[in-house]
């Protein structure tokens, strides 16, 4: 009986292996900064766009918020990324928004007035455009990159290092690092922002065009997301991707050691009865 529990629990340790790719993104010299909580910003006195890319597969999150007292319109289908020169258009076609606003008037005989309010709603709009009225925000997630080849990066391109891990001992982990012209993804994003008014005739697009690319991949089998700090801070230049090995060959290794254990366990049963 023990033999036969031996076995099994042998079987089921060669079941499935899953390794974890830890990144971390940079960006370029460019128009954007990393704050402290790894999120890309772009500022000016008009308009704020915030990037991040927390989450499995790399999310593509674009948080736009709307600085002016004039509305302000973000033009996906003129938006996309652009990976290896072939460009993904950020399409969306409706969007639903919410937010405050707050204005202030000096009247003819000096007197001054302040006024508040609330809205919301939905909008259709143009094709593939998004609406943002003054003082407001809309958030967009239109793609997640999907899978990655990180397995294909050879071993030995890799070092030993010494991670810490949440409350946890220490422990070393494979890892590389990159500058932008060896990293193992690079990719852009341009976003097509209107003030004011979508006449192209009234308003002039401006243009956010920034490159991002892979600066730190770790690599860990042992080390679980929930240990790493940029995962349980959900920085925003954070992604990570797992890759399971042997998944079919577990499914079919997990009913032998089922039928083995119900097997092991009718034999016992049967020897204590006699």
């Amino acid at each position: 009986m023990k033999k036969l529990l031996l076995m099994a629990g042998a079987l089921l340790m060669l079941c499935s292996c899953s390794t974890y790719y830890y990144s971390t993104l940079s960006s370029t010299e460019g128009l954007v900064e990393k704050d402290d909580f790894g999120d890309f910003i772009y500022e000016n006195d008009s308009v704020k766009v915030v990037y991040s890319f927390f989450g499995y597969n790399l999310p593509i999150k674009i948080l736009v918020i709307n600085n002016s007292n004039q509305p302000l319109y973000v033009d996906w289908q003129r938006s996309a990324l652009i990976l290896d020169d072939m460009a993904t258009n950020y399409k969306q076609n409706k969007v639903t928004f919410d937010g405050n606003i707050e204005t202030n008037t000096l009247n003819f005989n000096r007197n001054f007035s302040t006024s508040e309010g609330a809205y919301s709603g939905t909008l259709n709009l143009p094709d593939g455009v998004s609406f943002i009225p003054p003082q407001s925000r809309i958030e967009h997630v239109p793609m997640t990159m999907g899978d990655f080849a990180f397995d294909k990066i050879p071993e030995k391109s890799f070092t030993r290092q010494s991670f810490a891990r949440n409350n946890l001992s220490p422990t070393k982990v494979k890892t590389m690092h990159f500058a932008e012209f060896n990293s193992p993804l690079r990719f852009r994003s341009y976003l097509t922002l209107y003030y004011g008014s979508l006449d192209p005739e009234k308003s002039k697009p401006f243009v956010l065009d920034q490159n991002f690319y892979i600066s730190e991949v770790m690599k860990s089998g042992e080390v679980k997301p929930e240990e790493v700090f940029g995962y349980t801070n959900e920085r925003g230049d954070f992604f990570y991707y797992k890759k399971v090995k042997g998944t079919a060959f577990g499914n079919v290794i997990g009913t032998i050691v089922l039928c083995t254990l119900s097997v092991a366990l009718e034999a016992s049963l049967s020897t204590e009865e006699e």
